[in-house]
């Protein structure tokens, strides 16, 4: 995927997470008549179910009530079942030309569920939006050395054209790239091509890229812990006194938040060595759909299911819902 390619698909992912919050806040049934409260309900059609809105029209009779007039005077009991059915908490009224939806008053019970869904999906669409800006790619991790040698070079020499061709793109386009991994082992050229694409892009700030090569969860922690024993011993501390902190600060990505959600393709379902500290509360999403095929619906049903999930982070459920308990 080019620069272009690659710039344009994370401004399309953001826009349709955007959409996805708008979309389903405005399905919470707040008190307040809104049509798209009903947009989720299927109608049976001729054995199928089918979306309401492709059998009737909805309209707003007041501001607590919907209308619904269905296409064919024989879908009403329908309708009527489906709307029941749906898990919105609405009792319809069916007449002989339409069904009425009136919306019953907003409980107290039921603001605190909707402040709850709010802040889910809220979460959901902010953890997306923040990692398309900030996209990882495992490009190759120490374990990929066992492969046969040809293909070991040849991966090489496309990382090499990749840093050759892409660098001024990704510059000229506002994105920072950052390569992650033991370069030690690199061949020099290869290190000094990583290091001008760094220094290039340095101070952009618009996305960043950051690129995992010759890289492993348990080389990561290694390299953390060494770095901050020599840390410690500098600073004339104690290195048998080190702490989390100690070794998080030197990590390959200490600089930026740890994952919230991380989406695995392939029907795999393991991290293969990837970000194994990190990834310590991670959210977790795992899908058969081939990554080449993953796209903006099926990023919709990751963040779904992670809006659906209660992140207590060693706390109870009862503390989480209690705003006075938020972690931030």
């Amino acid at each position: 995927m080019s620069i272009a390619e690659t710039r344009k698909d994370a401004e399309g992912r953001m826009k349709k997470s955007i959409e996805s919050l708008k979309t389903e806040l405005a399905r919470l049934r707040t008190g307040r008549a809104n049509a798209s409260l009903l947009d989720a309900v299927m109608v049976e059609y001729y054995g199928s179910p089918v979306p309401l809105s492709q059998v009737a029209s909805v309209s707003v009779s007041d501001a607590r009530a919907l209308l619904v007039t269905p296409w064919e005077k024989n879908l009403i009991p329908k309708i009527d079942k489906a709307i029941r059915d749906a898990g919105l908490g609405l009792n319809p009224v069916a007449g002989s030309d339409n069904v009425r939806v009136p919306l019953p008053p907003l409980s107290e019970e039921r603001r605190k569920e909707m402040v709850k869904v709010v802040r889910q999906e809220g979460e959901g669409a902010r953890v997306a939006i923040r990692n398309i800006r900030r996209d990882a790619l495992f490009a190759f991790s120490t374990e990929n050395w066992r492969r046969p040698a040809l293909e070991v070079r040849l991966l090489m020499n496309l990382f090499r054209l990749l840093l050759r061709r892409e660098a001024k793109k990704l510059h000229g386009n506002g994105v920072r790239l950052r390569i992650i991994g033991d370069r030690a082992v690199l061949a020099p050229d290869l290190q000094k091509l990583i290091n001008d694409a760094e220094t290039l892009t340095a101070e952009n700030h618009r996305l960043t890229l950051s690129l995992a090569v010759n890289y492993g969860g348990r080389w990561d922690i290694t390299q953390a812990a060494r770095k901050a024993v020599q840390f410690c011993q500098g600073q004339g501390r104690d290195p048998a006194k080190l702490d989390e902190e100690d070794i998080a600060r030197h990590l390959a990505l200490a600089d930026i938040p740890e994952p919230d959600l991380l989406i695995r393709t392939g029907g795999e379902e393991r991290i293969s060595n990837f970000l194994i500290w990190q990834l310590a509360y991670t959210e977790f999403y795992f899908t058969d759909t081939l990554w080449p095929d993953f796209d903006g619906v099926e990023l919709g049903r990751a963040i779904h299911s992670f809006a659906q999930r209660q992140r207590r982070f060693g706390r109870t459920g009862d503390q989480v819902q209690d705003p006075a308990c938020d972690v931030g």
